[in-house]
């Protein structure tokens, strides 16, 4: 797999991460809402992407807001989840599409930090492997491996209060891509129309 389809494949984990969820749970994280800033940087990029995670109800729900810039094309993107679904919400076109969250394989960077499992850390070869600083928090590190698209690769994420605020994507030994929080909101009140997808989208169900 080349550098630029693994970096593609990374974005849409990233984009898709904060949606899902390898166990069934309402209570995902240790904190009741929060915002966060985050940098994404992937290998032959110049320019880093920048994201905001809005939290609430304890991961009950989330979404992400993302600009995308590729040559002179420029996206705002928007994914949207709840207990029920997932909408992925392209702002710039006005369009979305909508799964069930049962219908999306899980992902190892969806794992709930909260319900560690033997059966878990077995499945996704997760070991913890130190702590870390990051934005101000203090986080446990893990690392883990994912099979994508024919070729493994490997993960570290810097998990607080079950919440990833930094992940670093390697393929062959090279660093790809990492996701970076920047600045951690606690306890934010999260505005309701960053939670809900825009009467103006058009919505296409899968």
């Amino acid at each position: 797999m080349n550098t630029k389809r693994t970096v593609s494949v990374w974005l849409l984990s990233s984009c898709m991460a904060v949606a899902l969820s390898a166990q069934d749970a309402a209570k995902r994280y240790e904190v009741r809402s929060a915002i966060i800033q985050k940098e994404m940087t992937t290998a032959g990029q110049k320019e880093k992407v920048q994201t905001t995670w809005y939290i609430d109800d304890f991961g009950g729900k989330e979404a992400v807001e993302m600009t995308v810039k590729a040559g002179f094309l420029k996206q705002q993107m928007l994914t949207v989840t709840d207990s029920e679904s997932i909408t992925a919400i392209n702002l710039s076109t006005k369009s979305a599409t909508r799964m069930k969250r049962q219908a999306v394989n899980n992902l190892p960077e969806t794992i709930n930090y909260l319900q560690l499992t033997p059966e878990i850390r077995e499945k996704y070869a997760l070991k913890e492997i130190g702590e870390e600083e990051v934005a101000g928090k203090s986080c446990k590190k893990y690392s883990t491996e994912a099979a994508q698209m024919g070729q493994t690769m490997q993960i570290n994420t810097w998990i607080w209060k079950g919440i990833v605020l930094k992940s670093e994507t390697s393929s062959n030994g090279k660093v790809v891509a990492t996701d970076t929080a920047v600045k951690v909101e606690e306890d934010a009140a999260i505005p309701a129309d960053k939670l809900a997808v825009p009467e103006n989208v058009t919505v296409h169900e899968l």
